[in-house]
Formats: structure tokens, C-alpha cells, sequence
């Protein structure tokens, strides 16, 4: 579904992303993980045609994503930004109803997203007059109408968002999080940008670990990618790993203790 071969990416002579490579099937939920500066916002925009890339090369289901005009990769791709602000005194509805703007949304799709999201009592409320955190959700809504409208309409579909949970509450970060990963069960491909790395063990299926340099440093099964050890090497901390109680189970749950120097 989503395919990344050698990108690499400069803001003038500014590189900002150095070789990334990897792939990513629908079903899975990826976690992007990296200092500040190690370039996963640029990821995710060169991901939807936001930014191009200098080299290498981004395939949305084989297609080249400079092939794609903006209305194909609104068909494939769902994008919401880390600051998703809106220009106008739109109500939290009409917000969410823009995410089936590209495709023929369902009846009640869009109160089906807003009921996952518990933004039904906001649904007319102007979405300037909503909390940071708050829109957030809305701003994950339009995403989840556009994905699930897309594979209703028997598209694949890739979800990619940037810090939704940065301003949410633990309860709301969770249930995102939730939602999340029932569109990756449903069939979508899932990329989330986090630094919360509990939530990315909790949630996610794979991890892609970026270092200040924009270098891919780990890519994999969560386990296998977010690790100690490497979370050290990238953030120059000391981690710890405790395990919590998770969805009948055990989850391991990695924290930062202290600086290395």
C-alpha cells in the first residue's frame, strides 16, 4: 500500500530526510518515532505530494506519488496535520463532513465518526470555540471519514496523522489510539506520528525509529524496533521498561528515566 525507496529530502541545502526505505501493508498500524527535527512531519507530507522528495521514490498501491493528481491521492490518502487549523467559523459537522468531500461519503457516516469519537454534543458547536485537544478529534474525525469512505468504495486506504493525541487528555489519547486501530483491523494502513512511546507499544504493529540526522535507525515489529536500547542511542536517554495491564493482557511500556551526560 505504502512504499518508500531511498527518499531522500531537502529544504534547500538543508537535508532533512536521508535514504528512508520501507514498506507498509494494509492491516498495519506504524508507529513514527524521532527527536525533534529528524524529519517525520516531512515524512508524512512527502507521504501525500505535500513536499517532493530529491531523490528516491514514494508508491501509494504501485502508483508514484508525482503521478498522482491531488484528487487520486485524496482517494488513497487520508493526512492530518499536527496543526490542523481551520480559516473559517466552521461547525465541528462540517468539519467532519469535508473528509467525504473527494469520495461519496455513506448515509451516517459522519455520525458514526463523530459517536467513535464522542463529539456528538460539539457536533454544532464552532470548532474555533473547542479546546486544542478537542480539536484534535475533530481534526482525526474528518481523517476517518475520508478512510472509511475510500474503502467503502472499494479503495485502500492509508490513514496518516501527526501528534493527534499531542493536546488530548490520557482517556481521549487512548481511545484515539482505539479508533485507530480498528481502521487498521478494518483494512487501512495506519501511519502516526507519536512521542509517546506507551501509546506506540500499546497501539501499534510496527515502529520506525528516525535519528536527528533524518536516517532510518529501526524499522519492524514494534518490539523489535522500539527499544531501549535504541531510544537511547536516537533520544540520549536512559529508558526503562515496565508492563501495564492492556486489553486483557500485559503491555510492555517504555519510559524515560534520565539524561545520559
Amino acid at each position: 500500500m505504502l512504499k518508500c525507496s531511498g527518499v531522500h529530502v531537502a529544504y534547500g541545502k538543508r537535508e532533512v530526510l536521508r535514504g528512508v526505505s520501507f514498506e507498509l501493508e494494509g492491516g498495519a498500524m506504524l508507529a513514527v518515532i524521532g527527536p525533534n527535527g529528524s524529519g517525520k512531519t516531512t515524512l508524512l507530507r512527502a507521504v501525500v505530494g505535500g513536499v517532493g522528495v530529491t531523490s528516491g521514490e514514494i508508491a501509494l498501491n504501485g502508483a508514484p506519488v508525482g503521478s498522482l493528481s491531488p484528487r487520486a491521492r485524496a482517494r488513497m490518502s487520508a493526512y492530518a496535520a499536527q496543526r490542523g487549523g481551520v480559516a473559517f467559523a466552521f461547525t465541528v459537522r462540517e468539519v467532519v463532513e469535508m473528509g467525504g468531500l473527494s469520495i461519496l461519503a455513506l448515509p451516517g457516516l459522519v455520525d458514526e465518526v463523530l459517536a467513535d469519537l464522542s463529539l456528538e454534543e460539539v457536533a454544532s458547536a464552532r470548532i474555533s470555540t473547542l479546546s486544542i485537544g478537542q480539536q484534535q478529534r475533530v481534526s482525526l474525525a474528518r481523517v476517518l471519514v475520508q478512510a472509511r469512505a475510500q474503502r467503502a468504495s472499494g479503495g485502500k486506504s492509508l490513514i496518516l496523522v501527526d501528534e493527534p493525541t499531542s493536546a488530548m487528555d490520557p482517556f481521549f489519547a487512548h481511545r484515539a489510539m482505539s479508533v485507530l486501530q480498528g481502521e487498521a483491523r478494518a483494512g487501512s494502513a495506519v501511519v502516526v506520528v507519536l512521542h509517546d512511546f506507551g501509546l506506540a507499544e500499546r497501539w501499534c504493529t510496527h515502529g520506525l525509529v528516525l535519528d536527528e540526522s533524518g536516517v532510518v535507525r529501526a524499522f519492524g515489529p514494534i518490539a523489535e524496533s522500539v527499544t531501549p536500547a535504541m531510544l537511547e542511542e536516537v533520544f540520549k536517554m536512559r529508558f526503562a521498561q515496565i508492563r501495564v495491564p492492556h486489553d486483557g493482557g500485559e503491555a510492555r511500556v517504555t519510559v524515560p528515566v534520565r539524561p545520559t551526560n
